[in-house]
């Protein structure tokens, strides 16, 4: 037992992957054909995806809300998890990102456990009333909101159900009082963090994985 986190070397992160994580080549197609597209190389980690999807599973989750999809990486990854009949909703207001993750996931017969909602997140969720409840809310979006959607996930989620947030480390300057720079996103994450840990209305905590994983169940 140790009262301290053991510092994740390159050599225990290697080790980590090697041992138990194992990236599907479905999973290793649609990053490889995002990048020769030239799209941005900031999906989660194959690393977190095993992460994520061992959780859902652990939750028995069916309902899953996306906000921030990029090219669609971390929508298979949960998709993957989930029963027969589970979906993954995932928002993405880009429309080039939008068309590539519709016709990927077609390509790869994922389609019928994706939706894709070409807008931006904050407008969508903002009159966004299903006639039933998520049991998982994943963000991986614009920063600025992240506040804002903690506040649409709890409307959102089911009792029970879990938040989280990627980026919950701020690129590694969580801790600043000062950043110097990417000032308004480490600021919103700081502010997100705080929210969550303090928020009455989730049981949470922040994960090391990745550029950490932030947690919350809804009470």
């Amino acid at each position: 037992m140790s009262l301290k986190t053991t510092p994740l070397t390159g050599e225990i992160e290697e080790y980590i992957e090697k041992t138990f994580v194992n990236e599907n080549e479905i999973l290793k197609h649609i990053r490889e054909r995002a990048y020769k597209l030239n799209f941005p190389q900031i999906s989660i980690s194959p690393s977190q995806g095993r992460f994520l999807q061992l959780f859902l599973k652990s939750i028995g989750a069916k309902n899953v809300l996306e906000i921030g999809a990029l090219f669609g990486y971390s929508a298979a990854v949960m998709a993957m998890a989930l029963p027969e009949g589970g979906k993954v909703i995932t928002c993405e207001m880009n429309p080039k990102y939008s068309d590539f993750i519709r016709k990927t996931m077609h390509d790869f017969g994922l389609s019928k456990k994706i939706e894709v909602v070409n807008k931006h997140a904050v407008e969508f969720l903002d009159n966004y009333k299903p006639d039933f409840e998520f049991d998982f809310v994943f963000i991986d979006a614009d920063k600025e909101n992240y506040p804002k959607y903690l506040d649409f996930a709890h409307r959102l989620l089911r009792k029970g159900g879990v938040v989280s947030a990627d980026n919950a480390l701020a690129f590694g300057h969580i801790a600043e009082t000062k950043p110097t720079e990417r000032v308004k996103e480490i600021k919103s994450v700081q502010k997100f963090n705080e929210l969550l840990a303090k928020d009455g209305r989730f049981f949470s905590h922040l994960l090391q994985i990745g550029d950490g994983l932030a947690l919350g169940i809804k009470l």
